[in-house]
């Protein structure tokens, strides 16, 4: 009996330290190193993705703290840093005082240039353009359209000699017509299906023109769009990497058989739910995201992205 309640004891206890190892939310650093004949000096890059107002210590101490130590050349953010939640359009501040992200976006600018685009998150906040001159009142350049008709914003930049594209592309959502709010968990999914499907088919159009010169053999050009399942249309289009976020790594995974078991518009184990995708003169980086709200997260700990770039000589 009492070497039956040691085994019992015994099992308890790893499980719940298989639980606690499966479910830690701490932070993880990914690095990836890739190689371009278009530049003469590294390039690094850090991406910051789907952070939903999660806290990483005081004041996002954590989070400044490991950017601080990469020493970037440039931040790049991927969307769905703010929640659309509780988001009221009378308010004339969005990024409240006490909101998680703001002393993010207050000290990212010290750190390095950034450069971000909006996630479907953004996208319904009823005033879409009041976060975008708060968050360029931070410093942080948004590569946002002012209305559905207008172009994309790409900035050219001089990075340590080399000469890099930045472009963006906002997401869906924001060309979606106006619906109205549902409630119920079943009835918000059939309405992200409906706004989803409304949008897409213009934003692809719209994202082929403008950007169907992209490609060169002089600059390095990168993207930055929330939505990872549009990769073919991104290598379509020539740009040598791309950035994404969205998918939250599947939500959850079983490394190295099951990398994310759902993720909003891919599905069921879908293809590009966090990682690195390579494709012939095309890199995709994925980050599967910080956020620590909502549902937990299985061997899919929160992560920030370091991406450098070296001379193929």
């Amino acid at each position: 009996m009492k070497k039956k309640q040691l085994l019992g004891g015994a099992a308890i206890l790893a499980a719940l330290l298989l639980w606690k190892g499966a479910s830690s939310n701490r932070l993880t650093i990914r690095c990836h190193t890739l190689r371009s004949a278009k530049i003469t000096s590294p390039i690094r890059i850090a991406q910051i993705a789907d952070l939903h107002e999660s806290r990483y210590g005081d004041g996002q101490a954590e989070l400044l703290r490991a950017l601080r130590r990469m020493k970037p050349d440039l931040i790049v953010i991927t969307g769905d840093i703010i929640e659309d939640d509780d988001s009221d359009p009378r308010e004339e501040t969005v990024i409240t005082l006490d909101n998680p992200a703001r002393p993010l976006f207050e000290a990212l600018p010290m750190i390095a240039p950034c450069y971000m685009v909006l996630g479907n998150h953004e996208c319904n906040i009823p005033r879409t353009d009041l976060l975008c001159r708060e968050i360029e009142g931070f410093g942080i350049q948004v590569l946002h359209r002012a209305q559905s008709d207008e172009p994309d914003m790409t900035e050219e930049l001089s990075i340590k000699g080399n000469r890099v594209y930045i472009c963006g592309a906002d997401d869906p959502y924001f060309d979606k017509p106006d619906l109205p709010h549902k409630n119920s968990l079943i009835e918000r999914m059939a309405e992200d299906r409906d706004r989803y499907g409304k949008g897409i088919v213009g934003w692809r159009n719209r994202l082929s023109c403008e950007y169907a010169d992209i490609a060169s053999d002089e600059r390095l050009t990168i993207l930055l769009s929330h939505r990872p399942e549009e990769f073919a249309l991104y290598r379509k289009l020539g740009f040598d990497a791309a950035f994404s976020g969205h998918a939250h790594g599947g939500q959850w995974r079983l490394p190295p058989f099951i990398n994310g078991v759902y993720a909003p518009h891919q599905g069921f184990f879908p293809d590009h739910a966090g990682g690195v995708y390579e494709y012939d003169g095309f890199t995709h980086i994925v980050s599967r995201g910080l956020s620590k709200k909502r549902m937990v997260r299985i061997f899919n700990r929160p992560e920030l992205w370091q991406v450098d770039f070296l001379p193929d000589c």
